[in-house]
């Protein structure tokens, strides 16, 4: 952006500079009018005044693209502050109770109630912060324009269920990007019967796998482990580009000491869209202890 700006501000003088050689330089009796004289400076103003403004412009947006886009530098200064804002525990009598609700099984409904009902402010825009999935690390802009780093768990031994975990909350920040839901997590029970039928005959098999069918106008997409008791699997993000799905995941691969809660062996994700041309698969990011 601030090289076109530059550009088409050189362009305007020599321009300007051009023209004025040109009059200046031609027939003398036309130079001497004052009428040529008049229309030669009003030019000049003119592209002075425009140059001013382009220059203005740039300033200006330059300066509302610090504020928007230095996500890097909110999270640098959550992950260095001594002040780690609040922590959020749960009893398993509440986890329990929190199973009853479908929704929670969406992160991202987790995410919007938490910051409307808990903190009184709705969501602009969120990006996940961390480098795993779960536990996830979420950096919310308010539409108060207010920075928060959410910290979240979703736990395997309680239906799926997300939690918040804790939260922090920093100086003011705008972002204008409004959150989209691509996907739901389902229960095995709550899948059409011909997609559960599908699953079931996959989730037999000992190695990883990835796959995808379509029913009713909508795409089922099933990833799972192997046979090992500790290996899980994250969604990272799905997405769709002329007729055809990308679904990037996250491998990983526990020691026997992993923490039960974080253990998905598989996970069943419903689309509202039909994959037409088929679903790609990307594995981001593998972990191994």
């Amino acid at each position: 952006m601030k090289g076109w700006i530059y550009a088409i501000v050189a362009a305007l003088l020599v321009s300007a500079a051009g023209y004025g050689g040109f009059l200046m330089g031609h027939d003398s009796a036309d130079i001497r009018a004052r009428g040529e004289k008049i229309k030669l400076e009003q030019k000049i103003t003119a592209l002075q005044t425009e140059v001013e403004q382009l220059r203005k412009n740039a300033a200006e947006r330059e300066e509302g693209d610090v504020a928007v886009q230095d996500h890097d530098g909110l999270i640098r200064w959550f992950r260095t502050t001594d002040d780690k804002g609040v922590g959020i525990e749960h009893t398993p009598e509440e986890l329990l109770a929190l199973t009853q609700n479908p929704e929670n099984r969406d992160y991202k409904q987790v995410l919007k109630r938490f910051v409307s009902e808990a903190l009184g402010k709705e969501i602009a825009s969120f990006q996940t912060a961390s480098r795993t999935l779960n536990p996830r690390e979420v950096l919310v802009m308010t539409t108060d324009h207010e920075a928060l780093q959410i910290h979240m768990k979703k736990w395997s031994n309680y239906d799926q269920i997300w939690t918040v975990t804790g939260y922090n909350n920093l100086f003011p920040a705008s972002e204008n990007l409004d959150p989209v839901q691509r996907y739901r997590t389902l229960k095995m029970g709550d899948a059409p019967q011909p997609v559960q039928e599908w699953a079931s005959k996959l989730l037999g098999t000992p190695e990883w796998q990835q796959a995808f069918t379509t029913q009713d106008g909508k795409t089922y997409i099933l990833l799972k482990t192997s046979s090992s008791p500790t290996d899980s699997v994250e969604v990272e993000d799905i997405g769709i580009w002329a007729n055809e799905m990308y679904v990037d995941y996250h491998r990983y691969e526990f020691g026997k000491s992993a923490d039960p809660s974080l253990i998905n062996d598989y996970l069943l994700l419903e689309a509202d869209y039909p994959a037409d041309r088929g679903v790609r698969f990307t594995e981001t990011y593998a972990y191994r202890e």
